[in-house]
């Protein structure tokens, strides 16, 4: 007797067909999508890296530190950094190495995510949705702090 109320709780609890079907459909949709975003994060990361070759070899080609970087602004009153400061951030590519870095956290947490709809049945599965999800997190966190400063600041000062 008790068998048979496990076997029927075991059946009311299995997935329907359609359900299924949908749990198949939405796990090739998110499968194909981070594949998309790991190849559009991995060329924007190579691109950031033949730009930074172009920059380091037009840099040691002149001699200059940078091209034309305009003068660094004064520092305020009772500031206490030190004025190399403003031109270390003036003479590196700094929009290279963000643009970089940008592309290759898309392109990692894209594998991690298209890792985590393959296998999504198993335990590995189960732990790359949940690295995944706060992967997401963190990108639209930053996305949303980066346009709050943009629009508090419309001048474009976000670099000393």
């Amino acid at each position: 007797r008790r068998a048979r109320r496990i076997e029927g709780a075991r059946a009311s609890l299995a997935p329907t067909p359609g359900a299924m079907g949908f749990q198949s459909f939405l796990k090739g949709f998110l499968w194909l999508n981070n594949m998309i975003l790991l190849m559009l994060g991995a060329s924007v990361a190579l691109y950031a890296a033949v730009l930074l070759a172009i920059f380091e070899r037009e840099r040691r080609k002149t001699g200059n530190t940078a091209p034309a970087a305009p003068p660094p602004p004064p520092l305020a009153p009772g500031s206490d950094a030190p004025s190399y400061v403003h031109h270390v951030v003036a003479d590196e590519p700094w929009f290279l190495y963000a643009l970089a870095g940008a592309g290759a956290y898309v392109a990692t947490c894209a594998a991690v995510g298209a890792c985590g709809a393959d296998t999504a049945g198993g335990r590995c599965g189960g732990c790359c949705l949940r690295v995944y999800a706060g992967c997401v997190a963190i990108s639209l966190v930053a996305q949303t702090s980066l346009a709050v400063a943009v629009f508090v600041n419309p001048g474009g000062d976000l670099v000393p």
